[in-house]
């Protein structure tokens, strides 16, 4: 957290306090840390583990929509539901045992209303993720599941392990047995080329 801030002008002081109101958080694997139709009263942090967010459609199924990690996008949240205050469209869920500093909205909110320093932080955050959504969104429509599998595996070399292939197969969004046939195709051509 400390070398998130230091990136915005925050002084030793400011990171201090803002570390002292959090909450530390150990988080078992697929610990819910917010369900569908809750408000999310917290925002939370990474920084250990990797996080999902995703949405459950009528029948059940659920869908990955976002990973969420400590060096990729650290704060985990339902963004538009923790802004406003209302029902979250999807859920937050721990994909391994990791590790959460967790702050309440009503702390995050005074600071963003009395520190335009805080504001600005919050707001540059808001714009990495939604950086991250629209070259999701683009993948989804110009590339092939093969080209998104590639380009997912480039993105998140640093913990594509740590992640369940379905998981992997939801937020492409193409079924497991199709991830494992682009898989063993991509493992056939690496051995043609070799």
């Amino acid at each position: 957290m400390k070398e998130i801030l230091s990136k915005y002008n925050f002084t030793e002081e400011e990171i201090n306090e803002f570390i002292s109101h959090a909450l530390v958080i150990k988080c078992p694997k697929r610990t819910m840390l917010l369900k569908e139709g809750e408000i999310p009263r917290f925002l939370y942090c990474a920084t250990k583990g990797v996080f999902r967010g995703g949405f459950t459609d009528s029948k059940g199924v659920q869908y990955t929509r976002t990973f969420f990690t400590p060096h990729t996008t650290p704060f985990v949240m339902s963004y538009s539901s923790f802004m406003l205050q209302r029902p979250s469209l999807s859920f937050l869920e721990a994909i391994e045992d990791g590790e959460l500093l967790s702050w309440p909205y009503d702390y995050v909110k005074n600071l963003e209303d009395t520190s335009f320093k805080w504001l600005s932080f919050f707001k540059k955050q808001i714009d990495i993720v939604f950086s991250y959504r629209e070259i999701k969104d683009m993948q989804t429509y110009t590339l092939s599941p093969k080209e998104q599998y590639l380009a997912f595996l480039e993105s998140s070399s640093s913990f594509v392990h740590l992640i369940p292939q379905h998981y992997i197969a939801s937020y492409i969004g193409i079924t497991p047995e199709a991830l494992s046939r682009i898989r063993k195709q991509l493992k056939t051509d690496n051995r043609v080329k070799s």
